[in-house]
């Protein structure tokens, strides 16, 4: 049903008895952090579903009560939900009553699915999006205080952090088959977007039409990875063929993590679900 494709887990883990639970939950895995109520990363670990037959409500179940971990008694919970059925709406055009209408402009949408929005105070803008009802009601059984937030929202108020009143910034982040894009003129988004991809070459053609569409220049705007890129792969590598400055991102300050998590995990990994504390706060 699932497989684990990353773990780390501090050795005094089971000494922490009140502790915060951050989960990411894209197309085909899932992703947790536990952290102390001071903010160290006490555990990661994703989840690969194995099984395509299995509805993901039904995996979520499972996970929620053989997994040890996630039966803990936790202070906060935050749920990040990663697909590409959202979209931004400026606060001077927003209206509640009018959620479901913002998506059926843009996509199809199933009485089935229940929308949601998360305000971006950076950009003074909501983001709406949709998830299934039945994954939505597996989360509530087991957490029922959850905070319940899009995973772009997350990444949004965390690349905010890093932006230059001088210079324009590209983001990209990658979570299984979705990537993520973002563009900043110093402080102002200018892009975000979310694309299913399949291959090098898909991402690659993502992020060329980013940099033409906003006259973007690949020989000076720099562009940031996070999530799946690895150094030494042929994504990189043929990224760093058409742009000239590539650089993966950083931990966050928000989240103190050992020399030991250091070792293990690379600096760029999980910005996703460590972002959903921002989007939750």
């Amino acid at each position: 049903m699932v497989d684990i494709i990353h773990s780390f887990f501090e050795e005094d883990f089971s000494t922490h008895h009140t502790t915060n639970l951050s989960i990411l939950l894209g197309i085909d895995r899932l992703s947790y952090l536990v952290s102390s109520v001071d903010d160290q990363v006490l555990a990661l670990r994703t989840y690969r579903f194995t099984d395509n037959s299995q509805k993901i409500d039904r995996i979520l179940r499972h996970l929620f009560t053989e997994e040890l971990s996630l039966r803990k008694k936790f202070k906060k919970i935050y749920i990040g939900l990663w697909n590409a059925d959202m979209t931004l709406v400026p606060q001077q055009f927003y209206q509640k009553s009018s959620q479901r209408n913002y998506l059926e402009a843009l996509m199809p949408t199933k009485d089935l699915e229940e929308v949601f929005c998360d305000f971006i105070p950076k950009l003074d803008a909501h983001n709406v999006y949709k998830c299934d009802q039945k994954i939505i009601k597996a989360f509530q059984i087991h957490y029922p205080d959850a905070q319940i937030c899009h995973a772009t929202s997350g990444l949004i108020e965390h690349y905010s952090k890093l932006t230059t009143a001088k210079a324009r910034q590209v983001f990209v982040n990658l979570y299984s088959n979705q990537m993520g894009i973002c563009v900043f003129d110093k402080h102002k988004l200018l892009l975000n977007n979310t694309f299913s991809v399949q291959s090098s070459n898909d991402c690659l053609y993502y992020i060329l039409l980013a940099y033409k569409s906003l006259a973007l220049r690949p020989k000076s705007d720099p562009i940031f990875l996070s999530g799946g890129f690895l150094q030494a792969s042929q994504l990189y590598d043929t990224v760093y063929k058409y742009i000239q400055e590539v650089a993966f991102l950083e931990r966050p300050d928000y989240y103190t993590f050992s020399e030991k998590l250091k070792e293990k995990t690379p600096s760029h990994f999980y910005i996703d679900l460590f972002g959903l504390k921002l989007c939750a706060s």
